[in-house]
Formats: structure tokens, C-alpha cells, sequence
């Protein structure tokens, strides 16, 4: 998530300044200072200047190197939309570049004392955490931002762990924090992430790679329980969400609880098995990076045990786009996969599909409310308002269709 919209959910200067003084002190042995300051830091002499570029979400030292920047080029130079592609790819140019990058910068860091060889180095903010490239190094930190609770951190370590050792090209975890969760250490991996690819063969052929190897981290996962059951477990854990949440007000609190009741009402009876299996919880394009060295699959903060058909499913129906999902959710239903994953064949009939989707919503209710579950945010986000329209539309359509 970029820093254009962080500003908007949560008190993020104040997070990054607790965050990165934390972290830092720690790392370096002595206390160091971070304050964000809005506005242009032409005229900053006090401390060492990190700028802030909200919308390409990267801060960085003025002189910084200009390698430091691969992983931000590779994400932001090519639009996805074919009509943004000119105008955003020289963005990113000046924006990046001295000293242009000073005047196209939303505000700025004063960091005392300097953070060593920083010219080598970036930050770019997180949903969850902050991360810390240091090029020198090779190395990323990964750390947990200041007022977030452990469950994002603890599930990455943990899921990573376990992904590696079934095959998954995840970047090496080299150390981490596994006490209080705070922080861990990976390889740096830079690559493109597949929907900035020109070539979509390409693209299709580093998700079919992937998705393979986390078919091997399903089979290590994997257990058993009626469709009826997990249903009710999903219910229950999204009404206890929903009744301590302090972002929600009454009335989506009983908006929520009633189409969670009309979700499961369509399941409670149903004696067939689903199987749940570890899965990554965010299977995006955006998550699945392709370099010379081959494909990786990054951010699994978001790996739990769901159905083990879930990250076709967010992959498939782009899940993480509210705008139409409903309705992409519901051709699924009719029609099944348009784009084939090996091992996937795992709904050989519409009412099966129908099961597998009503599973979905919910899970995907809870994914939500999991989501905004920091008690230091201001509001729910952009997100939250998508995904409700979503689930109105399809009660909706649920509501229209046959019982079975």
C-alpha cells in the first residue's frame, strides 16, 4: 500500500518516526532520532535528509545511488494501463533523480545521527511493516511497524519457513526475530512483478511455475472437515472480529452479522468434505516477482489454513480489485476457471463451485476485518467501503439462486 494512502488510514509519520528510530537504535547500538517533517526540504540542514515520494512509496537519501531504486523502477516505470505508460514512466524518471527528486517529493526525514552508507539504502512502507533495502548488503529488514500487533509478522516467518521447505522460491529468510516478532532478515531479491511485464507469456508461464510449486505446499498442509463445519468456524471468527471492532459502527456491525448468517445458511448442512490447506492469502500478480535468477513469490503475512482452492480463486477473480468481484466471483460459479492452474481441477460441478465461492466470501469477509483489526488506525479505509459494496452484491445475487 503506498504512503498516499497510509496517510489516510493511520497516523503513519508518527508510525514511521517510532518505527525506523526503534529499529535503527537497536541496529546501530545508539539512539537515532527520526522526524518527518511535510513539505520540500530544500532549506534542511539539521540532521541527515531522507525524502519521501508518497506516491512512488520510497524514501531515500538524496544522493542516493541510483541501483537503489531497481525495485521501485521495476514496479512503478510501466503503468498497467497502456494510456498512463508515457507520462508515468518520466514520473518515475524525475522523481527519482537529482535534484529533481527534491521537488517532487511530499515531505522529508531528519534522521541524527546519520544513518551509515544510506546512499546504498531505501525504505518502503507496508500494510504491516516497514521494510529497509540495504544494497550493500544484500540484505531487506522487515519491520513490524510501532502500535501493530505480532499475528502479520508471525504468520510471514512462520508460512516462509514452511514454503521453503516444500520448494516455494521464496527469498531466503537469513535471520529474524522470533520472539516478539518485530523484525526479520531476508536476501534482497529485486524483480518485476509479472503485471508489469510486456510480454504476458511470459507472465503466465512465472504463475504457472509458482502456483506448481505451492501445489507442493498444499499436499505437506493439507487436512480435512465438512464444508458444514469450516463454515461455521469462518462465522464464528468474523462475528467475534466484528463485535470488538472500534472502526465499525453499529449499523455495519449488523449489516455484516446478517449477510454472514445468509452466507452460512446455505452452507450450515452441507456434510461434504472441503480441504483446507497453508495458503499464501495474497496470489497476485503483484506478489509474484520474475528475475534472471527465476520467479518468487513475496509478502505472506496474509498465510493462513483456508480451502485449498483460495489463492486460484484471489488469483482468478482479481480478488484485491472490489470493482466487479461479485460478478467475476458468480461467472466462476457458472463457468469455472478461465485461466487454467495446474492442479486445480478441483470443482467438477456448479453446485461444488457454488459451495467453494459461498467459502470464499466468507473467508474473504474475515480477510477484511483481519485487515483493519489496528487498534491504532483512524478509519477503515478504502478497502473496507469496496469489499461491503461486494458483499451487498452478492447476497444479492445469492439470494437469486437456488438452494443446494
Amino acid at each position: 500500500m503506498r504512503i498516499s494512502l497510509l496517510l489516510e488510514r493511520e497516523p503513519f509519520p508518527s508510525i514511521l518516526e517510532e518505527t525506523l528510530s526503534r529499529f535503527w537504535s537497536h541496529h546501530f547500538g545508539q539512539g537515532i532520532t527520526v522526524r518527518w517533517q511535510n513539505g520540500r526540504s530544500l532549506n534542511h540542514t539539521q540532521g541527515q535528509t531522507w525524502l519521501v515520494n508518497a506516491y512512488l512509496n520510497a524514501i531515500f537519501v538524496p544522493d542516493a545511488q541510483p541501483t537503489v531504486f531497481d525495485p521501485i523502477r521495476r514496479e512503478f516505470s510501466r503503468s498497467p494501463v497502456w494510456w498512463k505508460r508515457p507520462l508515468q514512466a518520466v514520473y518515475v524518471q524525475t522523481a527519482l533523480s537529482r535534484p529533481t527528486a527534491q521537488w517532487l517529493a511530499q515531505a522529508y526525514l531528519s534522521v541524527s545521527p546519520s544513518v551509515p552508507q544510506a546512499q546504498a539504502q531505501l525504505v518502503i512502507a507496508g500494510n504491516h511493516k516497514i521494510r529497509w533495502l540495504d544494497r550493500h548488503e544484500g540484505k531487506v529488514y522487515g519491520i513490524r511497524k510501532t502500535g501493530f500487533h505480532d499475528q502479520f509478522m508471525r504468520q510471514e516467518i512462520e508460512a516462509r519457513q514452511q514454503a521453503t521447505a516444500c520448494g516455494v522460491s521464496v527469498p531466503a529468510l537469513l535471520s529474524a526475530d522470533e520472539e516478539s516478532y518485530s523484525w526479520f532478515c531476508e536476501q534482497l531479491v529485486s524483480g518485476t512483478p509479472i503485471n508489469r511485464l510486456t510480454d504476458q507469456q511470459q507472465a503466465n508461464a512465472a504463475v504457472q511455475q509458482v502456483y506448481t510449486a505451492l501445489t507442493n505446499l498444499y499436499a505437506q498442509t493439507e487436512t480435512q472437515m465438512s464444508i458444514g463445519e469450516y463454515a461455521a468456524m469462518l462465522q464464528r471468527r468474523i462475528l467475534a472480529l466484528v463485535d470488538s471492532h472500534h472502526l465499525l459502527t453499529e449499523g455495519e456491525k449488523t449489516i455484516v452479522r446478517q449477510q454472514v448468517a445468509q452466507l452460512g445458511e446455505r452452507l450450515d448442512a452441507v456434510t461434504a468434505p472441503v480441504t483446507l490447506a497453508l495458503t499464501h492469502g495474497d496470489f497476485q500478480p503483484a506478489n509474484i516477482l520474475l528475475n534472471e535468477a527465476g520467479v518468487w513469490l513475496i509478502d505472506w503475512e496474509y498465510a493462513a489454513q483456508r480451502q485449498i482452492g483460495y489463492d486460484a480463486l484471489v488469483y482468478h477473480c482479481a480478488a484485491r480489485f472490489p470493482a466487479g468481484l461479485a460478478q467475476r466471483v458468480q461467472r466462476f460459479v457458472t463457468a469455472g476457471l478461465s485461466r487454467s492452474l495446474p492442479g486445480t481441477v478441483l470443482w467438477p460441478t456448479e453446485a461444488a463451485r457454488q459451495h467453494s465461492a459461498t467459502l470464499f466470501m466468507l473467508e474473504e469477509t474475515l480477510f477484511q476485518l483481519t485487515q483493519i483489526n489496528q487498534p491504532i488506525f483512524i478509519t477503515a479505509g478504502a478497502g473496507w467501503i469496496g469489499w461491503k459494496q461486494v458483499m451487498t452484491q452478492w447476497t444479492t445475487i445469492l439470494w437469486e439462486q437456488p438452494v443446494g
